[in-house]
């Protein structure tokens, strides 16, 4: 008689593509794991996989082994999802995965719209995770995720694209020009050429690595443009308000600043539609596209990014 225990642990493993992996999906040890995928081998007298590098393949009868655990334990994930879905929202756990480099005042402006449409009767309990954009796909591909919100596309197996948000880039400066570092701007017309050109701009930064980051090198270095860079932050909040103090300035897309500080805070400058266009996707699984709480968040996801379109501001 076959262990099911086995053939799960199995079809993680060969989700995952590495023992390492699933077994922290799994919540087991490595060599507990290793273990238990013998004892399978050993039972149906196959080999189930081959090593290449760090990754383990199917072998021909690993895959055929595959496609049967993957129609028995995807319907069990249908099940769990189609119970979810009939289940009142206010019982409900909906977890959503956010890239470590998408900014978090953003996130919460999403999150607090779809809560405020759900209804005080239905709030179901959210909970929001941060990690890279692998992380998140993988924490997707096995449903420990409802949702995704990254900077990149979404192009992995089993994963599919909601909604993707081209957010206008504009530059942010002191609204108070009596903190402007620049001082030979003070007596004439405020441009953003004038902080493009001018030796003595003093530019706030994403740190290197970060996607916003490599489109704000990208513009930099095509324009020629002058400054040093004085402040490098992986924190939104922190670079705010260092361009608020006057210290600097810096390239934000629209969704990262609120209608209230553009309003008492600072000035953006820059074409309409922006000097280039950040793009965010939101994804979920392709099982989860029906899923009604899923749709409402793609929903409210929407609602923000249009309301933070410079059209809305009038800029």
């Amino acid at each position: 008689m076959l262990n099911f225990n086995h053939l799960y642990y199995f079809y993680m493993t060969a989700k995952s593509g590495t023992v390492t992996s699933a077994a922290e999906h799994l919540h087991i040890s490595q060599p507990s794991l290793s273990s238990q995928l013998k004892v399978l081998e050993g039972t149906l007298n196959v080999k189930l996989f081959r090593k290449h590098g760090r990754n383990n393949h199917l072998t021909d009868d690993g895959q055929l082994i595959f496609g049967y655990c993957q129609r028995m334990f995807e319907t069990a994930e249908d099940l769990t999802a189609s119970m979810a879905f009939r289940t009142s929202p206010s019982k409900r756990m909906i977890n959503i995965g956010v890239s470590n480099e998408v900014e978090r005042g953003f996130v919460g402006l999403f999150v607090d719209k779809f809560l405020r449409q759900t209804g005080i009767d239905h709030l179901p309990k959210v909970k929001v995770t941060s990690g890279t954009h692998e992380q998140l796909a993988e924490g997707l591909k096995f449903r420990e995720l409802d949702i995704i919100l990254t900077q990149s596309p979404l192009v992995e197996p089993e994963v599919v694209g909601l909604q993707c948000a081209e957010i206008p880039v504009m530059l942010a400066v002191c609204k108070d020009p009596s903190k402007w570092i620049v001082d030979g701007l003070r007596d004439q017309e405020v441009t953003s050429d004038s902080f493009f050109y001018s030796p003595e701009t003093r530019w706030i930064m994403p740190f290197p690595g970060i996607k916003l980051r490599s489109e704000i090198d990208h513009f930099y270095e095509k324009h020629h443009l002058q400054g040093r860079v004085i402040l490098e932050s992986d924190a939104v909040a922190s670079q705010l308000q260092s361009v608020i103090d006057g210290l600097g300035v810096a390239f934000f897309p629209m969704t990262y600043l609120s209608l209230e500080t553009q309003k008492t805070s600072i000035d953006l400058l820059g074409p309409k539609g922006g000097f280039w266009k950040h793009s965010l996707w939101l994804g979920c699984h392709t099982r989860s596209q029906g899923d009604p709480e899923v749709l409402l968040l793609a929903g409210a996801f929407n609602a923000v990014c249009t309301s933070t379109s410079p059209e809305s501001y009038g800029h």
